[in-house]
C-alpha cells in the first residue's frame, strides 16, 4: 500500500535559457544590480585604500582584455568586420 504523498506529481524546476528578447531587459537589469550588489559588499569589507586598488586593477584588467578582443578582431582577417571607427587601417 502506498501513501498518497508517494503518488502525488512531483514538478521540477528547470531553468531554461534566456531565449527571447523580451527577457535581455530584465536579465540586464538583473545582472546590474548583481554588480552593485557585490560592489556595495566590497566596499563595506575592504578599507578605502584597498577599496581604490581593488577598484583601478580591476579597470585596468577590463581595459586590457577589450583591447586584446580589438586586436584579436583587427588582424584575424575578414573573417570579422571591425566598426569603421576601430578600424586599424
Amino acid at each position: 500500500m502506498t501513501s498518497p504523498v508517494s503518488n502525488a506529481y512531483a514538478f521540477v524546476v528547470t531553468l531554461q535559457p534566456v531565449q527571447t528578447s523580451e527577457h535581455m531587459g530584465a536579465l540586464g537589469v538583473f545582472g546590474l544590480c548583481q554588480i552593485v550588489s557585490f560592489v556595495n559588499y566590497l566596499r563595506s569589507k575592504l578599507t578605502p585604500a584597498h577599496f581604490a586598488i581593488f577598484w583601478q586593477t580591476l579597470l585596468y584588467i577590463v581595459g586590457a582584455v577589450f583591447l586584446g578582443a580589438v586586436a584579436f578582431l583587427a588582424f584575424s582577417g575578414a573573417r570579422f568586420q571591425l566598426p569603421a571607427f576601430l578600424s586599424l587601417r
